[in-house]
């Protein structure tokens, strides 16, 4: 079963609409299996999201008005990569 949690910051100042898109996404990605992955928050300037693949973490951004789809979808996809969970490699083509 997908779950996840939220660090302290992020419950402190996520939005019902954030709340979802955060979960819709996740269903998005039955590849993360059993992980339980956290949301936190970043506040780098210039940084929409951040993936921390080693904790299964990522951290948006949530200075901008709303944060996309696309943004917490790109971050969970640098959660399946190699450098991630390794549930999605790289195609290598033949030269």
């Amino acid at each position: 079963m997908l779950s996840f949690a939220l660090t302290g910051p992020m419950a402190a100042v996520i939005s019902d609409d954030l709340r979802y898109r955060i979960g819709r996404s996740f269903e998005a990605f039955p590849e993360l299996g059993d992980h339980s992955v956290t949301e936190g928050l970043t506040s780098m300037r210039g940084v929409d999201g951040l993936a921390v693949p080693d904790e299964t973490l990522i951290l948006l951004n949530t200075n901008w008005y709303w944060v996309p789809f696309f943004t917490i979808g790109n971050e969970f996809m640098h959660l399946l990569q190699q450098s991630g969970l390794g549930a999605v490699t790289p195609i290598r083509q033949r030269v």
